[in-house]
C-alpha cells in the first residue's frame, strides 16, 4: 500500500538496499512467533491449558522508519493502511492486536472489530474473571470480561489520549481530535473510515460538540491540575478518580 511505499522511500534514502533490513524485521517477527509457540506448548505440556488465560498484545503501532541508522531502517512494520504509527494518537498508533486464548471460555477463531478496549481495563477485567473484589471508583478502567469471553459491545465511558498538545477522544464509532493551538476539531467515523482520512465534523455538529465538551473536561481534569501545580497530575490512590462520562447524544 501507499503507506508502506512511503516507509520504503524514507528508509531507502541515499540508494540504500532495504533487503537486509526487511530480513532483520522479518527475523524479529519469526522470533516472536517461535517463542510464543514454545510458551503455548509448555503450558499445554504442563496440563494448564484449560485454566490459563494467555493474552497477546502490543504497546502501540509500528514505529516510523528512518534513514539515519540501520536500526531505523529496520522499522518496517505495517499498520494495515491506518494513519500514523508509534508516537501518534491516530489509529495507526493506538489500534493494536489483542488476542486472548482460554479454551472452553473464549470462543476460538472469533474476531471482534467493534469493541474498544484499553490497558486500563486489564485489572478490572481480570479481577472480575478471577473473583477478586476491587473498588471501581479507584480505577479508570472498566470490567470488559464479557467482551473477552465473546460478546461484542461498546464500552460504557469514552477513552481519551493526549500527545503533546494534541488530544483525542473515542466513543463507540466516533473519534474526535482537538488541536488547542489552532482551536480546530476533526471527527472521524471509525466504522466506515478507520484510516481517518475523511473529517465529518461539519456533517455531525451535535456529535462533535458533545465529544468536544467531554474531551475538554478530560483535559481540564487531568492536565489542569498539572498546569496549576507544575507537577505531574498524580491522583490520591485512596480517593475516587474523576471519570469522563458518556457524551450526551444517541448512538
Amino acid at each position: 500500500g501507499e503507506h508502506m511505499q512511503e516507509k520504503f522511500d524514507t528508509a531507502g534514502k541515499g540508494g540504500k538496499d532495504l533487503g537486509k533490513h526487511m530480513a532483520n524485521y522479518l527475523a524479529d517477527i519469526y522470533g516472536v512467533d517461535a517463542l510464543i509457540g514454545e510458551l503455548l506448548q509448555t503450558v499445554d505440556d504442563l496440563g494448564l491449558r484449560n485454566n490459563t488465560i494467555i493474552v497477546w498484545s502490543s504497546d502501540q503501532g509500528p514505529a516510523p522508519a528512518g534513514s539515519k541508522t540501520d536500526e531505523l531502517r529496520n522499522m518496517l512494520g505495517y499498520a494495515g493502511g491506518l494513519r500514523g504509527g508509534k508516537g501518534t494518537i491516530y489509529e495507526g498508533g493506538v489500534r493494536i492486536p489483542f488476542i486472548v486464548r482460554w479454551p472452553g471460555m473464549v470462543p476460538a477463531g472469533k474476531i471482534n472489530e467493534h469493541s474498544i478496549m484499553s490497558a486500563l481495563d486489564w485489572l478490572p477485567t481480570l479481577c472480575s474473571i478471577s473473583g477478586v473484589s476491587y473498588n471501581e471508583d479507584l480505577f479508570e478502567g472498566e470490567d470488559l470480561s464479557d467482551i473477552w469471553l465473546g460478546s461484542d459491545r461498546s464500552r460504557v465511558n469514552p477513552m481519551y489520549w493526549a500527545r503533546g498538545r494534541n488530544n483525542a477522544i473515542v466513543y463507540d464509532k466516533w473519534k474526535l481530535f482537538y488541536f488547542p493551538d489552532t482551536d480546530v476539531s476533526e471527527l472521524y467515523d471509525l466504522e466506515v473510515d478507520p484510516g481517518e482520512f475523511n473529517d465529518v465534523s461539519g456533517d455531525n455538529v451535535e456529535v462533535t460538540n458533545a465529544l468536544l465538551e467531554r474531551l475538554k473536561q478530560a483535559i481540564s481534569v487531568n492536565y489542569g491540575k498539572q498546569k496549576r501545580s507544575g507537577k505531574p497530575a498524580f491522583f490520591d490512590p485512596t480517593k475516587p478518580l474523576p471519570k469522563i462520562r458518556p457524551p450526551n447524544f444517541e448512538l
